[in-house]
């Protein structure tokens, strides 16, 4: 089993301690023939020289928040003398703005106006819901748009983020950056596999990818190596037009190593060429993996539990997966006409998830898709039930390759999810009112609410069992 630790803070000492310059220019005239403020003016002047002097732009080794939480990301940068165009592996197209260079104890590029390929990791969300659907994020991710420059040269350019104090990388691209991206997005599309396999320098080794968050663990596994802490590493990358690369090289066993290749062929991690160290890592699918365009499309859905006394039998529905935002949600029509529930899709597993989410408004008040347990009475003539408006909290929905086998087609079953109460899992949905103020506005299940009941029913649907796709 992979060891789980973060290695930032040792990673950030060693790169404290390599003693990368600071770009502070003292106000010590008696040192220096230029004043501070000439000195200053020549820093800022040379930074933009520099910054607009590349024929083809930079590429910057992106990485938000101090923690590193969201691992790197590959950006493209082309810069004139009063604007930017930004390219990243966020989104498909580029934005321009307008950035300019200003001082604090030396020269600093501030990209402040709006520029969503830049802007993202440091727009907060507050209340509502930022580009990903995410909300709450009243510090964004930490990421920074102000960038004190440490050093700029036509070879290189070293940032540090005034916000996160992480280093930064540029270099000059060699080719178009809207290409060069392209191939960045490409690669994180194609290396899609979690769990991984092989060899690194000829040892057995075992490698998982955390895809969401961009860090990559890897273990030399032979026995030699259990006591051995040097046997394991863990570090945040980005994807760059070859395969990964590490934010810093790491050091496993004896061997030293900063980027893999992707062979997409093979679903195989392997050597970059020209480093010493061999790795081939090949990719395991897990059980019940199915790709996101296998999953979209009609389904029969199996809700309420014919183990319940107070139901005779299942209930059944016609519901459709459609794609939302490609490989990563998807939306599910036919629950109601009003509103459509959000699907997360995860590459790694091939799994499905339904989280709690904001469905619409009843006036003033949200309306919760709330995740929620439910129970039989003693009685056995009605239910008790709990519910959260979260949206950390739902249920997981997994492909039984057995059951699809039999079938002919893909059967995929739900899995009763953990809530706030460890004894009383999720196991379905209902809707619950929020108001403006955030407190509950209750449960939507009498009568005058029935245009809004999943599948017209009743204000809930407590049991959700199965979903068979359509021949």
């Amino acid at each position: 089993m992979m060891r789980m630790k973060r290695i930032i803070p040792i990673l950030m000492a060693a790169i404290l301690s390599a003693g990368i310059f600071t770009a502070c220019v003292r106000d010590d005239d008696q040192i220096f023939e230029k004043s501070a403020s000439v000195r200053l003016k020549e820093a800022m002047d040379n930074a933009q020289k520099v910054l607009t002097g590349a024929e083809y732009g930079w590429k910057l080794y992106y990485y938000p928040h101090p923690d590193m939480a969201y691992g790197g990301y590959m950006y493209a940068l082309k810069f004139t003398q009063e604007e930017v165009e930004v390219w990243s592996d966020l989104f498909a197209d580029s934005s321009t703005s307008l950035y300019k260079m200003t001082s604090d104890n030396g020269p600093v590029l501030s990209v402040d106006t709006d520029n969503y390929n830049f802007h993202y990791f440091a727009t907060a969300s507050g209340s509502s819901k930022n580009l990903y659907g995410e909300s709450g994020l009243y510090q964004a991710h930490k990421g920074d748009f102000e960038f004190l420059i440490m050093k700029a040269t036509p070879q290189e350019v070293i940032l540090k983020g005034k916000r996160s104090e992480n280093i930064l990388y540029m270099y000059p691209l060699t080719e178009d950056p809207g290409s060069f991206v392209e191939k960045a997005s490409q690669n994180g599309e194609n290396i899609f596999v979690a769990s991984y396999s092989g060899t690194i320098g000829g040892e057995p080794a075992e490698a998982y990818i955390d895809l969401s968050n961009r860090w990559i663990e890897m273990e030399l596994t032979d026995e030699a190596y259990a006591e051995d802490e040097s046997a394991y590493v863990e570090t945040p990358f980005l994807f760059d037009d070859r395969g990964i690369l590490f934010y810093q090289p790491v050091t496993i066993g004896s061997y030293e190593i900063a980027a893999l290749d992707w062979d997409n062929a093979t679903q195989s991690l392997v050597s970059r060429s020209g480093d010493p160290v061999a790795v081939n890592l090949k990719g395991e699918l897990p059980a019940g993996w199915r790709s996101y365009d296998d999953l979209l499309g009609d389904y029969e859905l199996i809700f309420n539990d014919s183990g319940q006394s107070f139901w005779s039998a299942p209930r059944t529905a016609n519901i459709s997966l459609v794609q939302d935002e490609y490989k990563k949600t998807m939306l599910m029509k036919g629950v109601n006409d009003l509103y459509d529930i959000k699907v997360n899709y995860d590459l790694s597993s091939g799994n499905l998830a339904i989280m709690g989410q904001i469905i619409g408004k009843y006036g003033e008040n949200d309306v919760y898709w709330a995740p929620l347990f439910a129970r039989a009475n003693a009685a056995g003539t009605g239910m008790t039930y709990s519910g959260w408006r979260s949206t950390n909290y739902g249920m997981k929905i997994a492909v039984d390759d057995e059951a699809s086998e039999e079938a002919g087609t893909i059967v995929a079953k739900f899995s009763p999810g953990p809530s706030p109460s460890a004894a009383q899992p999720i196991t379905g949905f209902g809707l619950l009112m929020q108001t403006p103020a955030g407190a509950s506005g209750g449960w939507m299940t009498a009568a005058g609410y029935s245009e809004w009941y999943p599948f017209g029913y009743r204000g809930y649907a407590v049991f959700w069992v199965s979903m068979t796709k359509k021949q």
